[in-house]
């Protein structure tokens, strides 16, 4: 009948407008004001409630140290680690490799753990003096944290100076100092080493790192993926070594990542919004981010307060040309740009170009689409074989090809 078909959608019209009603609701002070004084008032309220919810949803793409996504590829390599392995993760910046490699040492190691950044030791000293620098000074703090555990901060300064005095006049290499005190404490800690890349050009010092022998430490080492460095990379981390590239979220991590910051808030995305976010982010939990971010900032161009976010809010994302998705997405954007321009071969180029055409990939062999799927930058599709693996992805290299013409 037609009166039904009014009738279905004017339920979720009553309970938006009393919901946006209830959040912008002025106190009696307030209600006292001018009408032009409370209108700006009330749209304030609104404003405010959905920028505290757009800030749960981080755009800066910081390393996240107690992941809820990609659970199953954390005990996986925990599972190699215990099988006596060393562990690669690999991919490409801003996919998640630092998040993962944390949040190991967070559901796994909690207790004994130490993390170290690569790039800060990328120094002109010799090998010799890398071999007996580099990591001292966490070392040293990490067993300080062990042997005065409760201790009050200055004196586990002091200590901490008394163990790198010791350990840099021992003459031992400060890893093996910590796999020998490991030892003799009859114990095992987690060692994730990121940023691996800082080294491609200093081969001696990758070698080193690549051929660690530890008995009572379990390595993970990130390391990104760069066309240009890959067989001297596969051919130094080719023995007793796990490779495990982060992969992209499924479509439940992703439900998973809109919908917990949004807990007790009352809003939602449907079941569609959801499945066009992630067609749009190729499952990269930072785009994610972006997205739900980008419709909750009140000062965004997106900005859409709804209680149930559906495809007519997020297709205005989708459906946007590059340019105005700038602001909202800028890091993401500036990232696709990069791996573009500077972590693809250019067969590997002419690839993704190809695939944001549309055109049939059927004819690539394994070897030549095995590294663009590994990396999530393709993904396979039934009629051209491969395709670009998300909208915002596709948008930005074929931008790359319109200022080359």
């Amino acid at each position: 009948m037609v009166e039904n078909e009014g009738f279905r959608e004017e339920p979720i019209i009553n309970d938006e407008r009393i919901f946006l009603k209830k959040i912008s609701q002025l106190s009696d002070d307030e209600l006292r004001r001018p009408p032009e004084q409370q209108e700006r008032l009330s749209n304030e309220k609104i404003y405010d409630f959905y920028n505290e919810i757009a800030g749960k949803f981080s755009t800066a793409g910081y390393p996240v140290p107690d992941s809820v996504v990609r659970l199953d590829q954390e005990a996986k390599i925990v599972e190699d680690l215990d099988a006596g392995k060393k562990v690669l993760i690999r991919g490409y910046w801003r996919m998640g490799k630092t998040s993962l490699m944390s949040s190991i040492a967070t559901h796994f190691y909690p207790n004994n753990s130490l993390r170290l950044d690569a790039s800060r030791e990328t120094s002109s000293a010799s090998i010799d003096e890398f071999k007996h620098r580099f990591a001292a000074e966490e070392i040293s703090e990490f067993i300080a944290l062990k042997e005065l555990a409760g201790a009050d901060w200055d004196e586990r300064v002091d200590y901490e100076e008394e163990v790198l005095t010791k350990l840099l006049n021992s003459g031992a290499e400060p890893l093996i100092y910590l796999n020998d005190y490991l030892r003799s404490k009859g114990t095992e800690a987690y060692l994730g080493i990121d940023e691996l890349i800082s080294f491609a050009d200093q081969a001696e010092k990758l070698q080193y790192l690549a051929d660690l022998n530890l008995d009572h430490i379990k390595l993970v080492m990130v390391l990104h993926r760069l066309a240009k460095y890959e067989p001297a990379l596969d051919e130094l981390f080719r023995d007793n070594y796990s490779k495990h590239f982060v992969r992209p979220l499924t479509g439940n991590e992703e439900h998973l990542l809109l919908s917990e910051p949004l807990r007790n808030t009352g809003l939602s995305f449907d079941k569609d919004a959801e499945d066009e976010i992630g067609d749009f982010s190729g499952g990269r939990p930072l785009e994610i981010n972006c997205f739900a971010n980008a419709l909750m900032r009140s000062n965004s161009k997106f900005f859409q307060p709804k209680k149930t976010y559906g495809l007519k809010q997020t297709e205005t994302i989708n459906q946007s040309a590059l340019y105005p998705l700038n602001d909202s997405f800028e890091v993401p954007i500036e990232t696709y740009r990069k791996i573009f321009n500077t972590a693809l071969s250019d067969k590997e180029k002419v690839i993704v170009t190809d695939s944001a055409h549309s055109r049939n990939l059927n004819s690539l062999t394994d070897e030549e689409a095995r590294p663009l799927v590994e990396s999530a930058v393709l993904v396979p599709d039934p009629e051209n074989g491969y395709r670009t693996n998300g909208e915002l992805f596709k948008k930005v290299v074929l931008s790359i090809e319109n200022s080359y013409v």
